[in-house]
């Protein structure tokens, strides 16, 4: 029975976001199969990429795996006597997926085979580790990858902390705006209309809003359901993806951020002894989602039919001076990859410094809106019950 395999092609004539795929034994029979279907073959490569088969591990254990194994392998400790000692140290599903690596490489499979099988590790891992067993460099790229998997696990943790106050109080706000509105407000109504009180504007209007919110409610769920559900079915048209990649990409921490993936990715897949154009191509299918991953498929494409790759880049939508400087420079004296590092280097401290101003800004701005919300609506609510208590003194 003959092992087939995934295949993914590149059409010279088809546009940047698509590709095709076929499984094949070989090269030449994905190769065959796509001509047969009228492509202009241009390129083609194994796939690493399968259909999704567990939860893919995160950025941080994908760093601790990569460590413990380059640790194991520079101490001359053969790849599958590494995952084997690792699979004993870990429990529940972890266990079994290092365990059937081990197995698969022990039947012949090479590592990117067998970690690609298991379904749960990231594209780029798969990738280091194939180029670095083919280049003896297996250790080498290992400790490439978990420096990278740690740098945008600390960037996603820095995200995480700045955004998640803001983000509880705002909605610890709207779940105390939905009960005041909905169960205060008619009992101050009630309360108002016992007292005789007349209430100002404000308070007319808060309390035409409360009454209008408590039956409109679930007709906003909803629609509010529906939103949702329209807009992740758009969002799988090509069109509509690149409008929202598009919208995203000028948003500058997800810029910095996309550009930081791709000076580390680059730097390390060149360091691994990976080409210009495929370091490109690599990744973009690391930032897959993003419109920075279309553009650099692109400018991969490009750098392939001899254009220099600092043109490329600038051809293709990517003109931030600085790595467009550093890639040109690291072009022209072969220090391509040193160069990529400190640019990635300084992409990741101004998301640090983003970060920082927008954790310092965000929490205190939320407490004020919410804080204004709420002193409108009290005010709203007491100084009627005020009036109607002091105009009897005070005649």
């Amino acid at each position: 029975m003959k092992r087939q395999y995934r295949y993914k092609a590149f059409d010279a004539a088809e546009a940047a976001w698509q590709r095709g795929i076929v499984t094949a034994s070989n090269a030449t029979e994905a190769a065959t199969q796509l001509r047969g279907r009228g492509w202009q073959v241009a390129r083609l490569e194994r796939d690493y990429r399968i259909p999704w088969q567990g939860r893919q591990w995160s950025k941080r254990q994908t760093a601790f795996l990569a460590t413990q194994l380059a640790t194991l392998l520079t101490a001359d400790i053969d790849l599958i006597r590494a995952l084997d000692m690792l699979a004993g140290t870990y429990g529940g599903g972890r266990r079994e997926v290092l365990a059937q690596a081990a197995a698969q490489i022990r039947l012949g499979k090479s590592a990117a085979e067998a970690l690609t099988q298991a379904g749960v590790f990231p594209f780029l891992f798969v990738r280091l580790a194939d180029v670095g067993e083919r280049s003896g460099m297996l250790a080498e790229n290992l400790q490439r990858a978990a420096a990278y998997f740690e740098t945008q696990d600390r960037a996603d943790r820095a995200w995480q902390e700045a955004l998640a106050y803001p983000l509880l109080v705002s909605m610890l706000a709207a779940a105390v705006t939905g009960i005041f509105m909905t169960v205060v407000l008619p009992t101050f109504a009630r309360l108002f209309a016992e007292l005789d009180v007349t209430p100002s504007a404000t308070t007319v209007w808060i309390l035409q809003g409360g009454t209008w919110l408590a039956a409109a409610w679930p007709w906003l769920a909803v629609a509010a359901t529906g939103v949702l559900l329209i807009g992740g079915l758009t969002g799988k048209y090509p069109p509509w993806q690149q409008r929202r990649r598009a919208f995203i990409w000028r948003w500058k921490p997800h810029r910095y951020r996309s550009l930081s993936v791709l000076c580390h990715v680059w730097s390390a897949v060149l360091y691994a002894g990976i080409d210009v154009a495929q370091g490109l191509d690599i990744a973009g299918e690391t930032l897959a989602d993003s419109a920075c991953g279309i553009r650099l498929k692109r400018a991969g494409r490009q750098v392939l039919q001899g254009s220099a790759p600092h043109r490329a880049l600038r051809a293709c939508g990517i003109e931030d001076e600085l790595l467009l400087h550093m890639v040109e420079v690291g072009t022209e004296t072969g220090r391509l990859p040193e160069l990529l590092q400190d640019a990635g280097s300084f992409y990741d401290e101004q998301i640090a410094e983003l970060t920082q101003r927008y954790k310092a800004y965000l929490g205190p701005a939320v407490l004020v809106a919410v804080g204004g919300i709420v002193a409108a609506v009290m005010y709203g609510m007491l100084m009627p019950i005020l009036d109607a208590i002091t105009t009897p003194l005070n005649g």
